[in-house]
């Protein structure tokens, strides 16, 4: 639907051009403020009618984009999961890597997991049938070179840059393969590993970031893997209280949302693949992809 994809595009575009203008100035929180409002304000906009299913937090946390939140045409039809402004620090220390991203699907077919921490791992096509949460990162990695006729050698990993990934990091490079540490924005790497950049991520990151890291997947024919991660006896203990049978269980990408969904991705300060905004005059060009059955369209808006 060329209509729905032109919405979403629109409102990753609004997110992006306001948040860009925080670039530099040391406010990480001003910068999602400003990506959140416009975010908003071009989706209830917009002809179609959304609810956010994947947010930033619940009612009372407004001015973030909250669960349940009704957006556009009263008519609902699709669920949303946002990040308004992955990379807020990126934005504030003037740094490449932000972006302002959504996921869209049917209504009723996204599915929320409660918990906000999450084991990730993301193979594109070419790889995919290769992984398994389970397995160690060794054997993983192994697995990933060989569908690829890869040497382990070769074989590139991205990990967040966490304390909490030390031992990943050193087991993956003990076997030879090499590892691209991320400051922050797994969705941007799981978007480069699906699209060719890297060969696999791993590690454990955000829970609602890994919906829109599902809909890539899914999208893009790659394969998303993930399992609550909870990094506290106070989140185990939320988690245990809301739905128990969720611990433990590893999530494929079409448990968390369908095949047929549609990613939006702005550029705010830049990636591999998006340059970062570029004034031409007093006009901001903003780069883009809308990313659906397999295909991933390059935009820019002026």
């Amino acid at each position: 639907m060329p209509q729905l994809a032109d919405a979403l595009n629109d409102a990753v575009v609004a997110g992006a051009r306001s948040s860009f203008s925080a670039r530099g100035r040391g406010n990480r929180n001003e910068a999602d403020r400003l990506a959140v409002e416009a975010m908003r304000f071009a989706l209830e906009s917009s002809s179609f009618g959304f609810e956010v299913v994947v947010g930033e937090g619940e009612k009372d946390e407004a001015p973030l984009l909250y669960v349940g939140e009704v957006l556009g045409n009263s008519n609902l039809s699709f669920d949303l999961a946002v990040d308004p402004l992955e990379g807020t620090n990126y934005v504030a220390k003037g740094q490449a890597g932000a972006v302002s991203v959504l996921a869209c699907s049917a209504r009723g077919s996204m599915r929320r997991l409660p918990g906000y921490y999450m084991q990730k791992c993301v193979v594109a096509r070419a790889a995919k049938g290769a992984i398994n949460l389970e397995d160690a990162p060794d054997v993983t990695v192994a697995k990933v070179a060989d569908a690829l006729g890869k040497d382990v050698s070769e074989v590139v990993v991205a990990v967040l840059d966490k304390p909490r990934h030390r031992e990943l990091i050193d087991q993956i490079r003990s076997v030879g393969a090499r590892v691209v540490q991320v400051a922050e924005g797994d969705v941007v790497a799981a978007f480069e590993v699906l699209t060719g950049g890297f060969d696999l991520l791993l590690g454990v990151g955000g829970a609602p970031e890994g919906v829109i890291m599902a809909a890539l997947a899914n999208a893009l024919g790659g394969e998303f893997q993930g399992a609550l991660a909870p990094q506290s006896d106070a989140e185990r203990q939320m988690i245990e209280g809301l739905d128990p049978e969720v611990l433990g269980k590893t999530f494929f990408g079409v448990d968390l949302c369908p095949i047929d969904v549609v990613v939006a991705m702005a550029s705010v300060t830049g990636t591999s693949t998006m340059p970062a905004p570029l004034y031409e005059g007093e006009i901001l060009k903003i780069s883009s992809v809308t990313i659906t059955n397999g295909e991933v369209i390059q935009r820019v808006t002026r």
